[in-house]
């Protein structure tokens, strides 16, 4: 099971950062087991009170993110997440695809200068390779942001872990024929509202 650590407001693996991002790899083992329960527990109540349906793909998605802001709050020094300057809010986007071309979930934090959550979202999406998953999750996070009361008070800085993405929308690579207009589409929005991509 890869772990994610929600530090930088959206998902980094703990392997690819090795035992920077926390003071003792051993500790995370601690959190797993409550989260899992915390996950489920809540996402019962959600089943019984509120009539949803069980969706594996989303409970794995929430686990994660439970774990990740568990340890955020534990492991406060943690660099890997950086605060957006003084009048600007940073939008962390993920995905989440269970095999290449497989159903899809997408989430996304906003945070303002000191960290705090100004809003947060989930949801599943269809089929697609998870650099389209990533693509979309962009644009339902920029969507979200442009209808929140957030829009006339930041400006907008997106963070995402997909290089290729970025690259894609900082026009330093040329995206595939059947990405690009929704590539293009997320540009013009970037290049309207004056957002930054990172």
């Amino acid at each position: 099971m890869d772990l994610y650590c929600s530090a930088k407001g959206s998902f980094c693996i703990f392997g690819s950062l090795g035992d920077s991002c926390i003071p003792s790899i051993s500790k995370v083992w601690l959190f797993i087991p409550f989260a899992v329960i915390w996950t489920f527990w809540l996402f019962r109540n959600d089943i019984v009170f509120n009539a949803k349906w069980l969706d594996w793909l989303q409970l794995e998605f929430l686990v994660k993110f439970c774990l990740g802001s568990w340890l955020k709050t534990k492991f406060d020094h943690c660099p890997c997440w950086i605060p957006p300057p003084c009048g600007y809010a940073k939008l962390n986007v993920d995905e989440v695809v269970l095999n290449f071309n497989a159903k899809g979930g997408i989430g996304g934090v906003l945070r303002g200068t000191r960290g705090e959550i100004l809003f947060q979202f989930s949801e599943l999406c269809g089929l697609g390779p998870p650099a389209l998953i990533e693509l979309i999750a962009i644009k339902v996070g920029m969507l979200k942001f442009l209808e929140s009361e957030w829009c006339d008070k930041f400006r907008l800085i997106i963070e995402c872990d997909c290089k290729l993405v970025v690259d894609w929308l900082s026009m330093s690579a040329t995206p595939p024929i059947s990405f690009s207009s929704l590539v293009y589409e997320l540009l013009r929005t970037i290049r309207e509202r004056g957002m930054s991509v990172r």
